[in-house]
């Protein structure tokens, strides 16, 4: 897969610029240690995620020695309260470098200038000159700069690590490799209107301006096309080829379309850079080969195919320089041109990235890097290939590629570092060429802005692939980190890992078909626990119009995931809290699933390449806390393609908020789609035999607390058929047409319907209806067969030029049987609609059952619509969050004209008082909701005691605005 893109910086320079950086080529690598790296695991203990960037503060000060007699160890304190200790081994060396008064003629081993050469070096070119012993420590003076990358010659062993660390130990200003040069005012010149030009040594990463954000020059710019003012994207005007190259199709050349348009004296020359959003999760960097009218030749092909729709952007031509606020480089010439973003002339605060490495440990063993501060390079710290490193206390900003890379590394730790504004992973262990990292820990790390720049909610950088903020290869522990704001994958790893008490906040915001923690792969067999994930944004930029919709999900588990076990974790705001996708005998348990967006729970079948009958099975999912809070957004989703999701899993013990929005489940297959509420859920049937779905499962529904009040009495007309069946209609296509007689039925009166030569519909009578005002509509219903779907649709009834559209906010179907029952949902209507409107023709609004096919008969008996105060109205739900890592008081979330509601909140996991401030342990959530004593129902059937006419209502029979269940009264 392709590198990830450089990133735009909003900040001016944080330290001074230092001088040219100097790269000096890396001599031979040393030997891998083949020593012990239990040792070294054994030694970490996980740690907070900091918030800001981790300062020290010594509680103990110790006099400056260069050879030490005995094992030493200095406590600090960090500004997490975390106790860490910085350890120099007996007998071992101290080194010290210092940028401003040391001198690489000296013997490095004292912090302060002395007599006779001794006192500090002064570059870090000395360090790889220099061969360190096993337990050897260097240390960088505070407030030193570096504009060079740091290497060392030598290994140390799993108990005697060597150590670079800042000196003194939590200085406010820690020493900095910064690969960022000055360019200074004077060295600009005019190269045409508000674009200036100066000579630059080598390509830079990124261009940092002290008035506002710089990126490359691009076509087109965002706000080209106004229907989609936030996207930069272009539309492919056909598919391309696709041929197939090791196993994988691909396409040599793209159709440019009429949204296209260069300006005057523009070419597309070869070379110019395409970069293309060729599925949801991928953009590909592509190059120009040739131009023949519409069609780009490419210089090499595409890792997915080309198709229709999809979005891409181009790069690399002066001519594209055309706004403040970018940058482009010739790379013939070796010159700079750019827009500043006010329009002035550049200032002396304007620097470029010249520095391709940091800090570069690749194939060392037990380094220990410790307080430093790495900014403006293409890479922060390379570790690939090592062993037993350890990077703590760190910070690394503006970095244009990966931020740590330990590629095939092994028991790697990363503690306790700040992370800011990364071009593509933050952390990884993995890249396209070499094996993955194992026994990788990353811990308490605070990381922001990893392969997007953000500004609020609005993105700032060019959109690129990018992998995952962290990526830690297989065997992996990540914990306690905070991760806000990623272009893709908040954590990814293989096989095996423990990911626990993260914070993950704007996931999937550039690409999708993403999770905040992603995982695949059979027998994963890793843990996902206590972690609290926050907004999945979904990216539809650049997307086809028939994938129009984001995928942006909070913990998913895909392409046959196995053995995970999902636990105790809080997701809120993604598309789907829980993804599972093809993913078998997994355990999902304890989890708080609220207020996501399309489910709270989704597991979605798609083949049966494993398992003839289909490859999600076995799953368990129990204890857990489920909340939609929207009308659009389901509790479950059981989604299938094969033939039924009888063995997706077991469900027991789960909560489900259903006060508001009473369905908690729907399943899809290819033959019928069935919503539940709680009680159909718990007694659904299979071949006949029970499910037992949620035995043990429970909803607010069941309570004793009624969601709504009746407002008013049946707004339809005759609809207890006593006389007639005037204002009933029916309507197919193609004869014979369907019929419908009034007859004597187990409810009463009601209509038989037979549809005719082609589906058909049903029609009540016409009625008003009021935008934004709820309404609970009930009525009877028989089929001639059990499981018939009726597709039922409050909609506008024509006349005039006016249309059908559908006036609820929710699907409103249910499932039928040769059983009378009656069914009852509340809706919002999105329409005003009159009967018989003499300005507007409208006919009125109606109840229509639709889509009945050939054959088929429906009964409809005893229908009411009622206007009601709605449950949104008479009940509040919160998810109250603690992201810190220390416990905290909340306060309650209702103010204003809501304040008194703050005394009715009670617990979704056990409707136990909620008493303000809430105490909340550290990272930690709570669902909430509450229960007003004017909608006791004793015997929960929806309607409040004072309105039910029918009081001792059977557990779980639907009822209509009386609180009377089919046969009551």
């Amino acid at each position: 897969m392709p590198t990830a893109a450089a990133v735009p910086d909003t900040a001016s320079a944080t330290f001074p610029n230092p001088p040219a950086p100097t790269d000096e080529a890396a001599k031979p690598d040393q030997s891998l240690a083949q020593s012990m790296l239990a040792s070294q695991a054994a030694t970490e203990t996980p740690a907070p995620a900091a918030t800001a960037l981790v300062t020290l503060s010594p509680t103990t000060a110790g006099a400056e020695v260069t050879q030490v007699e005995a094992l030493a160890v200095s406590k600090f304190t960090y500004a997490d309260a975390t106790p860490r200790q910085v350890t120099t081994i007996a007998g071992a060396a101290i080194y010290y470098v210092d940028s401003r008064i040391g001198n690489d003629n000296n013997n490095g081993l004292l912090a302060t200038a002395g007599a006779a050469g001794n006192g500090p070096w002064r570059s870090l070119s000395k360090l790889r000159a220099t061969t360190l012993a096993a337990g050897d420590s260097v240390r960088l003076t505070c407030g030193s700069q570096w504009a060079e990358t740091l290497r060392l010659a030598s290994s140390g062993t799993a108990s005697k690590p060597i150590t670079v660390a800042a000196h003194p130990e939590g200085c406010a200003v820690p020493p900095l490799i910064n690969g960022g040069v000055a360019i200074t005012a004077a060295q600009w010149r005019v190269h045409s209107g508000n674009i200036y030009k100066t000579t630059l040594a080598r390509v830079p990463g990124q261009i940092y301006a002290a008035n506002g954000t710089m990126t490359q020059a691009h076509h087109p710019n965002r706000g080209y096309d106004s229907t989609a003012p936030d996207s930069l994207y272009l539309r492919l005007a056909a598919d391309s080829d696709s041929v197939l190259v090791n196993g994988r199709p691909s396409s040599s050349y793209l159709t440019t379309g009429s949204d296209l348009k260069l300006p005057t004296g523009a070419t597309l020359g070869p070379g110019t850079q395409l970069r293309v959003r060729s599925t949801a999760w991928a953009i590909e960097d592509l190059r120009v080969g040739s131009v023949s009218g519409s069609r780009i030749t490419l210089t090499a092909r595409s890792s997915y195919p080309l198709q229709m729709g999809w979005g891409y952007y181009l790069l690399g031509q002066l001519w594209m320089l055309d706004s403040a606020g970018e940058w482009h480089y010739d790379a013939i010439t070796r010159t700079l041109y750019a827009w500043m973003p006010d329009s002035t002339a550049p200032g002396s605060a304007t620097a470029a990235t010249q520095l391709a490495t940091g800090v570069d440990l690749s194939a060392l063993s037990f380094i220990t890097i410790d307080g430093i501060g790495v900014q403006r390079v293409d890479t922060g710290v390379n570790l690939k290939s090592s062993i037993g490193v350890v990077v703590r206390n760190s910070r690394l900003q503006d970095i244009t590629l990966q931020g740590i890379d330990a590629t095939a590394s092994q028991a790697t730790t990363v503690d306790a570092n700040t992370l800011t504004r990364i071009g593509g992973d933050a952390i990884t262990g993995q890249d396209d060429v070499l094996p993955a990292a194992s026994d990788m820990r990353v811990t308490g790390n605070n990381l922001s802005d990893i392969g997007v720049v953000m500004s609020g909610e609005t993105t700032l950088n060019l959109p690129r692939r990018t992998r995952a903020a962290i990526r830690p290869g297989a065997n992996a522990v990540v914990s306690g980190n905070t991760i806000n704001n990623t272009a893709y994958i908040g954590i990814w790893p293989l096989a095996n890992a423990t990911i626990s008490n993260n914070v993950l906040y704007g996931s999937c915001t550039q690409l999708d078909d993403c999770g905040a923690i992603y995982v695949s792969g059979v027998n994963d067999n890793g843990t996902i626990s206590s972690n609290l994930v926050q907004r999945s944004r979904g990216a539809l930029a650049g997307k086809a119009p028939a994938a129009a919709y984001t995928q942006a999900q909070g913990i998913y588990l895909d392409d046959h995931a196995s053995g995970v076990k999902v636990t105790g974790n809080t997701v809120t705001d993604t598309d789907s809290g829980i993804h599972m996708h093809v993913a078998s005998n997994n355990t999902i348990s304890g989890n708080k699933l609220y207020g996501n967006r399309n489910n709270q729970l989704w597991m979605q079948e798609t083949h049966n390449t494993l398992n003839r009958l289909g490859d999600l099975y076995g799953n368990t999912i129990s204890g857990n806390q489920i909340a939609a809070t929207s009308a659009s957004a389901r509790g479950l989703y059981l989604d299938t393609v094969i033939t039924d999701t009888s063995r997706f899993g077991s469900f027991d013990l789960n909560r489900y908020f259903d006060t508001i929005y009473p369905l908690v489940a729907e399943e899809r297959s290819p033959t019928q789609v069935t919503r539940y509420t709680l009680a159909d859920w718990r007694a659904a049937s299979y071949g006949g035999l029970p499910r037992l779905l949620d035995p043990n499962g429970s909803g607010t529904s069941q309570t004793r607390f009624a969601s709504v009040r009746m407002n008013g009495s049946n707004i339809v007309p005759n609809t207890n058929l006593t006389t007639n069946t005037a204002g009933w209609t029916s309507w197919n296509a193609t004869a014979p047409m369907g019929t419908f007689v009034r007859e004597a039925c187990t409810p009463g009166w009601c209509l038989r319907y037979v549809a005719g030569g082609s589906a058909g519909l049903l029609s009540s009578p016409n009625f008003s209806t009021q935008a934004g005002n709820w309404y609970r509509i009930s009525f009877d219903a028989a089929t001639d067969v059990d499981g018939q779907l009726l597709n039922v649709l409050v909609r506008r009834g024509g006349g005039g030029s006016n249309s059908y559209e559908a006036l609820s906010d929710r699907s409103l179907n249910v499932t039928a049987g040769r059983t009378w029952k009656r069914y009852s949902a509340m809706f919002k209507s999105t329409k005003t609609v009159n009967a018989a409107d003499p300005l507007t023709q409208d006919l009125g609004a109606r109840v229509d059952v639709q889509n009945i096919q050939p054959g088929q008969t429906v009964s409809i008996a005893n229908l009411e619509l009622v206007p009601i105060v709605p449950a949104e109205a008479l009940t509040r739900s919160d998810l109250l969050v603690n992201a810190n890592a220390s416990a905290t008081q909340a306060i309650c979330p209702a103010t204003g004209a809501q304040i008194a509601l703050c005394a009715l909140y009670v617990r979704l996991s056990d409707n136990l008082p909620v008493s303000w401030p809430y105490y909340l342990g550290p990272r930690s959530s709570e669902i909430i909701y509450t229960r007003d004593a004017r909608l006791v129902d004793s015997d929960g059937d929806g309607i409040p005691d004072d309105q039910d006419a029918c009081a001792g209502t059977a557990a779980g029979l639907a009822v209509n605005s009386r609180g009377c269940a089919l046969g009551q009264a």
